[in-house]
């Protein structure tokens, strides 16, 4: 099972990605149809519906947004995790110990809570951190 960071939700709905919006496309469906085993984070769904509402970018209405989060939710095909109040202290010590953004290890220990070793992204910066390796489709 790998973790779908918020990188390829917002290709996979902005058309002007070129190649990047093929590629997550690919894998949305590939995960829809359970072909891929994936799961995603409360976090993720909420920062998803943040950037792809911002007007600095081609948003989404709040509506669209809000409807795509709804299809993921409902997704039977997809994980949903979620952290307690017991992950934040583990991740911020994740945070200290690896320079990671806090927000980037709140992400991780919510996964590695889970038994999840592996993200999909195309953040770098996520190899860090010690038992998560970042598979990322869009090199």
């Amino acid at each position: 099972m790998q973790l779908i960071d918020t990188n390829l939700l917002i290709y996979a709905f902005d058309a002007d990605s070129g190649a990047k919006h093929a590629t997550a496309c690919k894998l949305m469906h590939e995960i829809f149809s359970g072909e891929l085993p994936a799961a995603i984070s409360n976090q993720t769904l909420a920062e998803f519906y943040s950037v792809a509402t911002r007007a600095n970018r081609p948003p989404l209405s709040k509506e669209q947004a809000l409807n795509c989060i709804l299809d993921l939710i409902n997704c039977s095909r997809l994980t949903k995790l979620d952290y307690d109040c017991s992950t934040i202290p583990r991740a911020a010590t994740l945070s200290k110990n690896t320079g990671a953004h806090f927000w980037d290890a709140l992400l991780a220990q919510t996964a590695l809570d889970n038994g999840i070793r592996f993200i999909i992204t195309e953040d770098d910066h996520f190899r860090k951190i010690p038992g998560l390796k970042v598979v990322n489709p869009f090199k």
